[in-house]
């Protein structure tokens, strides 16, 4: 059996050597050698965001056109702005205003044009969900004057 003296400097070498080898094992478990990362095709948004509402007035101050949608996400120059879930409330003067909702849309970058596609549905009456006025169609450009 070893002396206390051999074992003072035989164990700080031992305790060494495990914990070099606990700690190649302990970060090669935890290392991230197979990460992947999954590359967004695509352009990349300015920004996004979620719930959003936007009041466009006139000249005069009054309420031209009311556009709101779950999701947007706007891009840089011509890629304008996506938008999903869309609803679009056009406010006429004296007269019940238009809405027009729809799955998805795409906004130019100058917002004159609107291209909404998937249910789009059009009604002229206060209550959207009424069938009396309704109108359905797969695709809709709207100029946004």
């Amino acid at each position: 059996m070893p002396s206390k003296k051999k074992l003072r400097h035989i164990l700080p070498a031992a305790l060494i050597t495990i914990t070099a080898a606990f700690g190649w094992w302990l970060s090669d478990l935890l290392s991230v050698k197979n990460l992947v990362i999954e590359e967004k095709t695509g352009p990349i948004p300015l920004f996004s965001m979620k719930n959003m509402t936007a009041t466009f007035i006139d000249d005069n101050g009054k309420k031209k056109y009311t556009l709101i949608a779950k999701t947007m996400h706007r891009y840089s120059g011509e890629r304008g702005t996506t938008l999903k879930n869309l609803h679009l409330i056009q406010h006429k003067t004296g007269r019940a205003d238009l809405h027009t909702t729809a799955d998805r849309g795409f906004l130019s970058e100058d917002q004159k044009l609107l291209k909404m596609r998937g249910n789009v549905k059009i009604s002229s009456k206060k209550n959207i969900d009424s069938p009396a006025g309704t109108i359905n169609t797969d695709t809709l450009e709207v100029r946004l004057d």
